[in-house]
């Protein structure tokens, strides 16, 4: 028996008296119970109190290892670094420097021992606060190879979890196969939100509006320190306020250094608030306007003849590829040049880059050309494009009649499979007309009466392709002006 429990029991038989001189079996030194053996009696009370304190002790003790053996897990560090399971009872890191930093450890789901440690880890991220709690990883035996780190999260993956990790102190220094132990303590849940502060009162303080210390009495306390912004503004007229910095606050007594105002006045009645950002700065200056950029430059109605136009103005050098905006005061029956201000008359070709034939440009209507670094060029699209009509043929007659309203459109074709008389008509003011004629043979192409192409002679056909006529006149009579053949 233990010291402890041989003195209890001669407390009590001490107590109980039962003992005699003749049955005395431990040897007490008298009868009579504990007043015949009192030095004996208080030697035994002491080895008990001694005993009772040194039980307390050990209870704690238990009572600490149970309460930490709930938050410590035993796992074997992994060396990897990959974002896995890292094997039941291990444990390894996203990095292999451990001492720097914020990773993730990826930690098993098992412990070394086999228990399960879900419930452990879940706790890793129970806190309502940023910070979770705070780990310490150290190595088994050897206390002095440990990493701090702060709990920043943790996220679920199979068989293993993901814990967002902060270093905070330790030297590391873990190996491969390594036993650790990691013990972990919570932070406590992020306290509730308190109460907004008192930003918003009156005062009844007479004021004039100016910069330096103002002080005034606010109709409630304002919850604000020393430094906080202040913006004082008249109740009636908002449109004066001043706005500056506590420099002394007590009860429902502030006083502001103004360093900003706005308006000006005396007052005595104010709506005060603060805590925010100072007013709004006056507008900035507006930067400088652009260069506009080189648009179109107006020339007017050209003048010259039909294939050498001319347009006055300013324009000197056709360097930077200028464009310019013009009346046609003529329509072109061939190619054509173009001089505009000082520059010298330069070709006109149109939208793919070839010369003009004649009637691309029509006398009346509105163009713009841009300098392309070689010559003027007309723009695509259906802007300067000739507008295309449908002809009609008659081969009730012989020869066969064309006939090509060149009132609707300035342009038409037909596939010659006979010989053809065209019969042209065109708008009161007068106009021009292309007709591009694809011949399949040796066909003749004759006009109205006493009309022919310039020479004299009729068109003849005499073999397969393309030739083009080019017409110009009015409702009363006509010229063909060009025939040329593009096969």
């Amino acid at each position: 028996m233990s010291e402890f429990s041989n003195a209890a029991e001669d407390l009590g038989e001490y107590n109980a008296g039962t003992y005699n001189a003749t049955t005395n079996p431990k040897g007490y030194s008298g009868v009579g119970g504990m007043d015949a053996n009192w030095v004996p009696t208080l030697r035994a009370v002491a080895t008990v109190a001694n005993g009772i304190s040194d039980l307390a002790d050990q209870t704690q003790q238990a009572v600490t290892q149970i309460a930490a053996a709930q938050s410590t897990l035993t796992m074997t560090w992994d060396a990897s670094t990959a974002d896995a399971d890292p094997g039941v009872g291990e444990v390894r890191a996203s990095t292999a420097t451990l001492t720097a930093g914020s990773y993730t450890l990826y930690v098993s789901t098992t412990d070394a021992a086999g228990a399960a440690a879900t419930n452990t880890l879940a706790g890793y991220a129970a806190s309502s606060s940023s910070v979770k709690g705070r780990l310490r990883l150290v190595k088994v035996g050897a206390p002095g190879t440990y990493v701090d780190l702060d709990v920043t999260g943790a996220t679920t993956a199979t068989g293993y979890r993901k814990v967002g990790v902060t270093y905070v102190a330790g030297p590391g220094g873990f190996a491969a196969g390594d036993a650790l132990a990691l013990g972990f303590v919570r932070t406590g849940d992020k306290g509730d939100t308190g109460p907004l502060p008192t930003i918003a009162t009156t005062s009844a303080t007479s004021l004039t509006i100016g910069t330096g210390s103002k002080t005034l009495t606010t109709a409630a306390a304002l919850n604000l320190a020393v430094g906080a912004n202040l913006m004082v503004a008249s109740t009636a007229a908002p449109s004066n306020w001043m706005f500056g910095q506590i420099t002394v606050i007590g009860g429902t007594s502030v006083t502001i250094n103004v360093s900003t105002v706005g308006g000006s006045g005396t007052f005595a009645a104010w709506t005060v608030s603060g805590g925010g950002a100072g007013p709004s700065g006056p507008s900035g200056t507006n930067g400088t306007n652009g260069t506009n950029g080189a648009g179109a430059v107006w020339y007017g109605t050209s003048a010259g003849s039909a294939n050498a136009q001319t347009l006055s103005g300013s324009l000197a050098s056709l360097t930077g590829n200028p464009s310019v905006e013009f009346v046609a005061g003529y329509t072109n029956t061939g190619t054509l040049t173009l001089a505009v201000g000082s520059t010298a008359a330069t070709a006109v070709y149109d939208a793919y880059g070839a010369a003009l034939l004649g009637g691309e440009v029509v006398a009346g209507a509105k163009y713009v050309v841009t300098y392309d670094g070689t010559r003027w060029r007309l723009p695509g699209g259906t802007g300067n494009a000739l507008k295309t009509v449908a002809p009609s043929l008659n081969t009730g007659v012989t020869p066969n009649e064309l006939t090509v309203d060149f009132r609707f459109g300035h342009k038409a074709s037909r596939t010659v499979t006979a010989n053809l008389k065209i019969i042209p008509t065109f708008p009161v003011g007068g106009g021009v007309g292309v007709l591009d004629l694809t011949n399949a043979g040796a066909y003749t192409i004759t006009f109205s009466t006493g009309k022919k192409t310039s020479g004299g002679a009729p068109v003849s056909f005499t073999t397969s392709g393309l030739d083009r006529l080019t017409f110009i006149g009015t409702d009363a009579d006509y010229e063909v002006v060009t025939r040329k053949d593009i096969k």
